[in-house]
């Protein structure tokens, strides 16, 4: 989950520790939950985003590891764009030994061509 948020620069843009602040980085968790402190700035239509991006960037890396990915990409435009952002939160933090197959798929995806 931090990596997720530090990757939609929330530590920079809306954290009010310095320290994440300063390095765009989640360094202050909340115990209970192991979020990073900076979800809990988010505005309700904004925590729904993260949270969206977050669970479809899960379903992906799932996907990933069972190596059930589809070929095509979700014909509803606001799908497409949050899955789009998911798979670039995952394809930045993948295993090396998944990424040759990833990125068959995803440049199939992206052609529309199984």
């Amino acid at each position: 989950m931090s990596r997720c948020a530090e990757m939609l620069a929330l530590p920079h843009a809306v954290c009010r520790r310095r320290q994440c602040h300063r390095k765009n980085a989640c360094y202050w968790h909340f115990r209970k939950s192991g979020e990073p402190c900076c979800l809990r700035n988010l505005t309700g239509p904004q925590r729904a985003a993260f949270d969206a991006i977050y669970a479809e960037a899960i379903a992906v890396l799932r996907q990933v590891r069972a190596s059930q990915l589809p070929d095509f990409a979700p014909p509803d435009p606001e799908r497409r764009a949050l899955q789009d952002a998911a798979i670039e939160l995952v394809r930045a933090e993948l295993p090396a030994e998944y990424r040759p197959s990833f990125e068959e798929w995803r440049r199939r995806r992206e052609t529309g061509h199984p």
